[in-house]
């Protein structure tokens, strides 16, 4: 999450204009948003970020959208979060998503065209000026997005202060005790397709899996990898609470390991050394039962 803060900032101005960026985690950035004279940031000079209202707000979250980390359970989440933007001194949010529905959520409290995104705590709505969509992961039904969200009138101190009020009982009934989350570390990811439909003979999802899992096992116990098959016939069912189902992209092994480059290497070339091994059966069971590989 990034914020920006620039002195006389002007939108849709072609003009050259100084700027101030201060890049932040999700949480802390709208901690800074909803109290920007308080202490966003550890410098309390009237010249730090936090003293300033930001001017645009630049996110990319993930699927869950706006919701923080404890709000997983469906798409409850991110009415607070939204409600933080809106009443804040931002004029332009630039909106990365990775999760369409998520978005249209989020999108709806942004603009005001949500029920619940009325009232004294929600500040001036955005308008949605440009929607974009980016097919990064081809074949799958993910889809990243590119939303521009603008607005001329921007939020102000009784937005903030109505906002507390507003909220504040709902936060002494439902209460949480904050968790120390770990320092932020890059997450490596790949998809490998396997290119053998599941079936009721070879088998493809069983020979990868190994007994009882055993050959997943060996890779995540050696690498620290964390490894799942999904797509059609891996039994794996994903989706909306209540509406989950497999998904209708081809047979895939997805592998994630977080913050370690060298143990990543490793698990990807663990699973191209199975998948090859598989490859090889499945070519000599198909000359074997006389079927075209």
């Amino acid at each position: 999450t990034a914020l920006i803060y620039g002195k006389d900032f002007a939108l849709g101005k072609p003009k050259r204009a100084q700027a101030q960026f201060s890049v932040l985690s999700g949480s802390d950035a709208l901690v800074q948003l909803a109290n920007p004279e308080g202490g966003g940031g550890s410098s309390s000079s009237s010249s730090s970020p936090a003293s300033a209202g930001a001017d645009v707000l630049i996110i990319d979250p993930p699927r869950r959208g706006l919701a923080d980390a404890s709000q997983k359970v469906g798409l409850i989440g991110g009415q607070r979060q939204a409600a933080e933007i809106r009443a804040s001194s931002v004029r332009a949010v630039i909106y990365m998503s990775c999760g369409h529905d998520s978005f249209m959520i989020d999108a709806d409290r942004l603009t005001g065209a949500a029920p619940e995104a009325q009232g004294a705590a929600w500040g001036p709505p955005f308008r949605l000026v440009s929607l974009k969509g980016y097919d990064m992961f081809p074949f799958t039904p993910h889809i990243e997005l590119l939303g521009v969200f603008l607005r001329d009138d921007v939020g102000g101190p009784h937005h903030a202060s109505a906002l507390l009020e507003a909220f504040a009982e709902r936060d002494r009934v439902v209460s949480r005790s904050p968790v120390a989350g770990p320092a932020w570390e890059e997450n490596f990811v790949c998809q490998f397709y396997v290119g053998i439909e599941q079936d009721a003979t070879f088998k493809v999802v069983g020979r990868l899996l190994g007994s009882s899992g055993k050959n997943m096992r060996d890779i995540a116990d050696k690498c620290g990898a964390r490894l799942r098959l999904r797509g059609l016939g891996s039994g794996f069912k994903e989706g909306l609470r209540g509406q989950e189902t497999e998904s209708r992209e081809p047979l895939m092994l997805c592998i994630s390991v977080r913050g370690d480059r060298s143990s990543y290497d490793k698990a990807v070339g663990l699973a191209g050394e199975l998948l090859e091994k598989v490859h090889l059966e499945y070519r000599a069971f198909c000359k074997r039962t006389d079927r075209p590989a």
